[in-house]
């Protein structure tokens, strides 16, 4: 009777199928996937005359019923094993990690918007635009890791309607913010001037 083992259950790892058997002479092996037989190619490999099958870089697709169907002269048995794939794509890590560095950006431009409207008539009007500079360039930093989080997405998704929509806005405002950025009187070009002379 053939018994199947595992190495892993982990996203992106490489993960080994060994059809384990104690029948000495065997005449087959053969692996399937949810009924469909699997042969070499770039995401399995069989080796040690298929008594091993090897996935490269798991996927969630990869989750599935694998079965080891091992004949020989006088039976021929199956062995079923369920492989249940666990984890994230590193893609959707980075993803995951940049839109939380975004949010606290967006956090710190959202309160100190509302310093600003609650302390407005206590700061000098040079305060308020220094203030106002550094809430746009936390918007746009904001925007560009979003943007950057969205790319991600994108690379380990796939183009979807949505996420080619998202972009497009994120662009947008981006552009909109750095506009506004550099339109506040002249006061920014001159306090980029300062340094420089």
């Amino acid at each position: 009777e053939p018994f199947i083992s595992s190495n892993s259950t982990y996203v992106d790892t490489t993960i080994g199928l060994d059809c384990r058997v104690t029948a000495k002479k065997l005449s087959s092996v053969l692996w399937w996937k949810d009924g469909k037989v699997i042969t070499n190619d770039q995401r399995y490999q069989l080796t040690e005359d298929n008594r091993t099958m090897v996935i490269k870089k798991a996927i969630k697709s990869d989750c599935g019923m694998y079965t080891c169907t091992v004949e020989n002269a006088v039976s021929k048995k199956n062995s079923s094993h369920s492989l249940t794939i666990y984890g994230l794509p590193p893609l959707i890590h980075y993803t995951m990690e940049l839109s939380i560095v975004a949010l606290i950006f967006a956090a710190v431009n959202f309160f100190g918007i509302i310093f600003q409207c609650l302390h407005s008539d206590k700061q000098s009007m040079d305060f308020q635009q220094k203030a106002l500079l550094f809430l746009q360039v936390a918007a746009m930093l904001s925007f560009i890791i979003l943007f950057a989080a969205l790319l991600c997405w994108l690379q380990a998704e796939g183009t979807s309607a949505i996420t080619v929509f998202m972009l497009v806005i994120l662009f947008l405002l981006l552009i909109l913010t750095t506009l506004s950025a550099f339109s506040m009187n002249g006061w920014v070009i001159e306090t980029f001037k300062k340094p420089l002379n």
